[in-house]
């Protein structure tokens, strides 16, 4: 009913952790998934996932393991559904003609908003309801709306998600003839759009705030990301300079943050054909987990990530035109006797990396990258203290596991600057 594959075990740092990634994918053969073009997906508070299409919502029970369908003939929604959000609150919201929330204890859904048709929407805190409609955004507060950017001007220029941010402050990118990030704090809207001017063809895909209350713009045809830092007010440009991102004919689709603020995004190609990557930064490195490896997928087979959603449990949930995605990367540590471990240093190393057996004997090292890559394995004599070059090693995290003479291994981390 479901494909799973085990793609990589890495074993890291003076504890023995184990990182193993799993995958499964859900289509409307292998499982009771509704349909297969998820575009829109969210992850409530109690780990359901939400989805929809022009005519229904559809709720996961991942608990359950159950889908529940929501439409005009067996709740107080109507048709032709646009967007699905939670709230800060954590409530689940959805749009067509009107706004709904969820009311799990009832099992349906009620109006909160009426006569409000819009793309996507967000609640402050404070029940501000800020929404896009066409290329306008608007706030309403009460029973007054009014407009806080249009979108004609210079334009058209299309609005991403709108989000909130622990300040109470709006925050939206827009894509088109121009391209910017703006704020807003209840009376005045702010552009930061100098970054843009530097490079005007970046187009924003997707915005992200992270536990930091920094700013996670995912970009078009570059397929770079962007940090924003709203205390500091300066970016961090990541590309092919500093990431495995930037590749020629790539786009970021969406990006989100996890509960342990790191990063994840995913890729696809220009023309739709095949979905690449899933990428993970934790603030220092850069992991890349290959959705073609794992699925086997060919250049010809039309798949197209379109969503990304997280879980509690740091599930990532990835909706496509054909599926729904579902990715674990899990970590258990055993504890490594004091008397087995050596000493490394300097860590971080720039040229040369010592290592002092303590006494002990070894019969071969191997290096590997943060993504389980070999880039040196040699078999030999070792006792006292190892020299290795790291001169030719580009920057980045390494996990180095020794191998003694009881063929006992002890691994280590260290980082290359």
């Amino acid at each position: 009913m479901k494909k799973l594959l085990i793609i990589l075990i890495i074993s890291i740092s003076t504890l023995t952790t184990t990182y193993a990634q799993s995958w499964e994918i859900f289509t409307t053969e292998n499982s009771n998934l509704p349909v297969d073009y998820i575009d829109n997906l969210v992850v409530d508070s109690n780990d359901n996932l939400w989805i929809h299409t022009k005519n229904s919502i559809f709720m996961y029970n991942q608990s359950q393991d159950s889908w529940h369908e929501f439409n005009q003939s067996n709740s107080n929604l109507t048709y032709g559904f646009t967007h699905i959000s939670i709230g800060k609150d954590s409530s689940v919201y959805v749009s067509s003609n009107h706004i709904f929330e969820f009311k799990e204890n009832v099992m349906n859904f009620e109006i909160v908003e009426e006569n409000i048709k819009c793309d996507k929407f967000v609640f402050d805190e404070n029940g501000v309801l800020y929404f896009v409609n066409q290329v306008n955004v608007y706030a309403k507060e009460g029973d007054k709306v009014k407009e806080i950017y249009n979108g004609q001007v210079g334009g058209p220029n299309y609005p991403t998600e709108l989000l909130i941010d622990i300040n109470e402050n709006l925050w939206f990118a827009i894509d088109g003839y121009t391209s910017a990030l703006y704020s807003y704090d209840g009376s005045k809207l702010d552009s930061l759009d100098s970054l843009f001017k530097e490079n005007p063809r970046i187009g924003i895909n997707s915005i992200s705030l992270d536990m930091n209350n920094n700013i996670w713009l995912g970009t078009g045809l570059e397929c770079v990301l962007l940090n924003y830092n709203i205390q500091d007010r300066n970016w961090i440009y990541f590309d092919n300079k500093n990431s495995p991102l930037g590749k020629e004919n790539i786009f970021l689709k969406d990006s989100k943050v996890d509960k342990n603020n790191n990063v994840w995004t995913i890729t696809a190609k220009f023309n739709g054909s095949t979905p690449i990557s899933l990428y993970k930064y934790n603030g220092t490195d850069w992991i890349e987990y290959s959705i073609d490896n794992a699925f086997n997928i060919s250049g010809n087979e039309l798949l197209t990530l379109l969503s990304l959603a997280i879980d509690s449990k740091n599930n990532i949930w990835i909706g496509t035109s054909e599926g729904l995605i579902k990715f674990n990367e899990t970590t258990t540590s055993v504890e490594t006797n004091e008397n087995d471990l050596v000493n490394i240093y300097p860590n971080p190393a720039s040229n040369q990396l010592t290592i002092d057996l303590q006494g002990k004997q070894a019969i071969g090292y191997a290096i590997s990258d943060i993504k389980g890559n070999i880039v040196e394995n040699r078999k030999d004599n070792y006792s006292g203290q190892m020299n290795i070059n790291l001169k030719s090693y580009p920057t980045g995290t390494y996990i180095l596991e020794l191998i003694l003479t009881n063929n006992q291994k002890i691994t280590n981390k260290f980082v290359k600057e």
